[in-house]
């Protein structure tokens, strides 16, 4: 087998709630190209945190081993997904004089561990500082401020954090693989790599990646993360909704919501005769698909009402500090939750904003079932980890050890941007 350490390859590990999914990549000039994928159902996991370590590690071991095999490649290493209630984000702002009148990468190093130095909770840590602009002097605005002269420089910085229990957990699943964690993404930033494109984040979008434990939500404005924030209610409430509204089975429940059900009443098929069928081909002579509908808009109109109070939320916020930011390319839904039947109705009327449904873009297998929503956070990760791989290519070309080294410094604290 070939070591995937050894070659152009990236591995994303998507660790959630219903499902655990390997995703291998192979970096081409073109995007990249996916090469293997396993998938195992998720045990001992509830709402993004493990329960039971035996269970997750080998379910972990289910999926790898289905991945090496498509692939012909032993995975050594992977970036892994983070979404929990535990999962926690501020924004902060760094003020430095900048030396010598002219921005340099000192000053960005200098100024992101200034805005990024705040007093956290010691059962916490930071997993990303994620630069969103700069201001020199009376300028405001600035993406790159490389090079710009001034005196004094302000960074504003998107900072998510992480509890320590949780990541040393799977930590323990994955080195029971052998498996070592090349980083912590949030969901939320893989999915947004994912399935949005840069004029969305340009103009203001608010991603939602919505599994079967928790949702993710990203709003992005002017390019860059402003606001992000996790659920810890989603599919699985509206699973257990059918289970207790028609008396039947958890696994039943799930098979009827994806086979037969929908988010808006007046989306049903007219077909009046429609059978509900169990997994054996059985009709269910007491759930009728009005009745199973009436339950998931219920349900679904209640999840998504909680992510519209976030937005409510991030818009007063924008206002009070007179920014002009504004949601114009709507809300984009992603994750296994998003592929309900006529959610984009029901989310409209929620909302009453523009609604796509987001897949996986920008990978060579656009046909295939990679390109589907509940592969999206897999995939996010590959596009992050490629972004990784093209930087330290570049740090690579640089053949003094010393700045080499500081180079590695700007770019583990630039990497985000």
């Amino acid at each position: 087998m070939i070591d995937t350490q050894k070659k152009q390859l990236i591995v994303g590990l998507d660790v959630g709630t219903m499902k655990i999914s390997v995703v291998i990549g192979e970096i081409s000039e073109k995007g990249i190209n996916i090469i293997g994928i396993g998938e195992s159902k998720s045990k001992g996991i509830e709402k993004g945190f493990i329960n039971n370590l035996k269970s997750v590690t080998n379910c972990l071991k289910k999926a790898l081993f289905q991945a090496e095999f498509i692939s012909k490649c032993k995975i050594k290493s992977a970036y892994v997904t983070l979404s929990n209630k535990y999962i926690g984000s501020k924004n902060e702002i760094g003020i430095i004089p900048i030396s010598k009148n002219k921005v340099n990468e000192t000053d960005i190093n200098h100024i992101i561990h200034t805005a990024s130095s705040i007093k956290i909770n010691d059962d916490y840590q930071i997993i990303h500082i994620i630069p969103q602009e700069y201001a020199i002097d009376q300028q405001i605005g600035i993406k790159n401020p490389i090079g710009l002269c001034g005196k004094r420089m302000e960074a504003n910085v998107h900072i998510i954090t992480c509890h320590n229990n949780i990541l040393e957990n799977i930590q323990h699943a994955t080195k029971k693989n052998g498996i070592t964690i090349d980083k912590f993404i949030f969901s939320g930033i893989a999915s947004g790599n994912a399935v949005l494109t840069a004029e969305e984040k340009n103009l203001g979008v608010c991603m939602l990646d919505i599994g079967a434990g928790t949702i993710d939500i990203t709003i992005y404005i002017y390019g860059y993360l402003y606001y992000s924030k996790v659920i810890p209610y989603a599919g699985n409430m509206v699973t257990n909704d059918i289970s207790y509204a028609f008396s039947i089975s958890i696994p039943e429940a799930e098979h009827i919501k994806i086979k037969y059900g929908h988010a808006d009443l007046s989306k049903i098929p007219k077909n009046k005769n429609l059978k509900i069928l169990d997994t054996q081909g059985n009709v269910f002579p007491h759930i009728t698909i009005e009745k199973l509908t009436e339950v998931i808009e219920a349900r679904y109109i209640e999840l998504l009402s909680l992510v519209q109070l976030e937005i409510e939320i991030v818009e007063k916020k924008l206002k009070n500090k007179n920014h002009s930011a504004e949601l114009k390319s709507g809300i984009v839904i992603t994750g296994n939750g998003s592929q309900i039947k006529s959610l984009t109705t029901c989310s409209y009327n929620v909302f009453n904003k523009k609604i796509r449904i987001g897949s996986p873009l920008n990978t060579n297998n656009e046909k295939s079932i990679i390109s589907t929503p509940k592969y999206s956070t897999a995939v996010g990760l590959l596009h992050y980890g490629k972004k990784k791989f093209k930087q330290n290519k570049n740090t690579g070309q640089n053949n003094t050890l010393l700045n080499r080294y500081f180079k590695k410094i700007y770019n583990w604290l630039y990497k985000e941007f």
